[in-house]
């Protein structure tokens, strides 16, 4: 039942307990002697694990290097397969540089516990050759020359885009397909780190493709649909909005209105808002931020791809007069790829003025980070575009071109 148990769970969490002082000592004694007496001191670590010091981890990583004899090389193998109950790290270091043995016997006994790790490597490397493969040949060449920081209108062939994303898409669910079967055969086994690092990397670049082609166009609607004509709303939201007085008075009135005409407009898709506390002057402030679904698509998908965005970050202010150039500085430090992403709104009653402009375009020039400024009149637009049917999310489309183009 032992046996079998620990064959089970091979790789689980070893803690370690009080180190045997005397056994350790033991231990070093016969390392300094005969061949057997080394083979000798490795049947111990392995056998006490739990009550010998870290120091054992560097013997035995020691005592696997091909300038050891042979048959304590070919003893640590064995014992890697029938009874290793050591922490994965040091059994993956020790099943790694015994990979590379010359000695037949080595590979034969190591061949079991190595064969996974191989046969996902080439699994992953297929994948990534096949990625690469298809979209060297999907995208047109040069399709990127001649595209310079001024350049607005780029001639996009017709597909390109649907025919990338469905030949990826398909490669993508052929190796996860077969992903699957590999790891249903490696139940109890544990990655190298270096495996985990690769898949890192592997989203890590499908992430920088997907951001490169997004960032081509200077934003998600095209410029007819950004033109529109729509009758200014009577929503009751309208409404009640112009009855709330600028100043800091009634900065939390204006706030929760604005988050009512938000998520009026965009929830779904967005999720419901949730609220975050923090002291600006003395004051105390309550954010909004609109949380994501993973795998969105249209308007929000794009800003998903193109800007990190994993929520919608919006801070109301209530001034009578324009936006000042703080006040987008204040909002940038929500922003980051470790925070909440690269995109927010900010929302005053007459929009930025000329000192926050150009704060949004340095943000965005400099740090990657959107900033949008909405105003009163921007709000009752979205608002009669989504009572008239249409996507409110125009409105948020054509003042990130205009930013972007102010580029």
């Amino acid at each position: 039942m032992d046996g079998k148990r620990s064959k089970k769970h091979k790789g689980a969490l070893i803690t370690k307990s009080q180190p045997d002082l005397f056994l350790w000592g033991k231990i070093q004694e016969l390392v300094r002697r005969s061949e057997l007496e080394k083979i000798e001191a490795v049947t111990l670590i392995f056998n006490n694990y739990s009550v010998v010091p870290r120091e054992a981890d560097d013997l035995l990583k020691e005592m696997v290097l091909p300038n050891n004899p042979v048959d304590i090389r070919r003893k640590i193998a064995t014992d890697l397969v029938s009874k290793s109950r050591i922490p994965w790290g040091l059994h993956l270091d020790l099943l790694q540089t015994l990979r590379n043995d010359k000695d037949q016997e080595v590979a034969r006994t190591i061949k079991p516990l190595w064969e996974p790790y191989e046969a996902l490597e080439k699994s992953l490397r297929i994948s990534i050759e096949k990625q690469n493969t298809i979209l060297a040949n999907l995208i047109p060449k040069n399709f990127f020359q001649g595209i310079a920081a001024k350049q607005l209108e780029i001639t996009i062939p017709k597909g390109v885009f649907e025919n990338i994303a469905q030949q990826v898409n398909a490669a993508s669910t052929r190796f996860t397909s077969q992903l699957q079967d590999q790891i249903k055969r490696m139940a109890y086994f544990q990655l190298p780190q270096s495996y985990l690092d690769s898949l890192t990397n592997i989203k890590l670049a499908n992430e920088g493709i997907l951001r490169s082609i997004s960032m081509v166009p200077t934003s998600y609607f095209p410029i007819e649909r950004e033109s529109v004509v729509i009758k200014p709303s009577e929503n009751p939201l309208i409404t009640k909005l112009k009855t709330i007085p600028s100043g800091q008075e009634c900065w939390y009135q204006y706030q929760s209105m604005c988050k009512d005409i938000l998520t009026f407009c965009f929830v779904p898709p967005l999720l419901d808002p949730m609220e975050e506390s923090r002291t600006e002057g003395g004051l105390h402030r309550r954010d909004i931020i609109y949380p994501m679904s993973l795998g969105e698509g249209g308007f929000w998908g794009y800003l998903q791809i193109s800007y990190s965005a994993s929520h919608i970050i919006v801070d109301a202010k209530n001034y009578g007069d324009e936006l000042p150039k703080d006040q987008v500085v204040i909002t940038s430090k929500y922003f980051g790829a470790k925070k909440l992403g690269n995109f927010g709104l900010i929302i005053s009653r007459r929009g930025p003025s000329k000192s926050a402009k150009k704060e949004q375009f340095d943000r965005w020039l400099h740090h990657d980070e959107m900033i949008i400024c909405l105003s009163d009149a921007d709000l009752e637009e979205m608002v009669a575009l989504k009572q008239a049917g249409n996507e409110p999310e125009v409105v948020l489309s054509k003042l990130i071109r205009e930013l972007r183009e102010s580029v």
